[in-house]
């Protein structure tokens, strides 16, 4: 049972590990309601946004960041990918929650 236990940790311990990918803002903008962020991702540039005032939108700052997909559950915007972005772990191994964005 113990060994079962252990394995079923390592498992959920991993998952959300790949779950999170690595990201680099590069950018962004604010025009009217909308933050529009620019960013590098899987060595590719994209975008991502979020309308201000809606719970989670905020203008972050360049640099790298950790991104995660939400589930549909905790997905705010309807017609996108929905992400969450922390902050790179610290010494201490903590995150911080930046913000929720919607991946165009």
């Amino acid at each position: 049972m113990t060994k079962l236990l252990a394995v079923i940790l390592s498992l959920s311990t991993y998952m959300a590990a790949a779950a999170e990918k690595p990201v680099t803002i590069v950018s962004t903008s604010v025009s009217g309601r909308h933050v529009l962020v620019h960013i590098q991702l899987d060595g590719k540039a994209d975008e991502m946004t979020c309308t201000r005032g809606v719970k989670g939108c905020v203008v972050p700052d360049p640099g790298a960041y950790l991104m995660i997909e939400l589930s549909p559950e905790e997905s705010l915007y309807t017609d996108c990918d929905n992400v969450r972005i922390y902050s790179q772990e610290t010494q201490a191994g903590q995150r911080n929650e930046i913000g929720d964005f919607c991946v165009l």
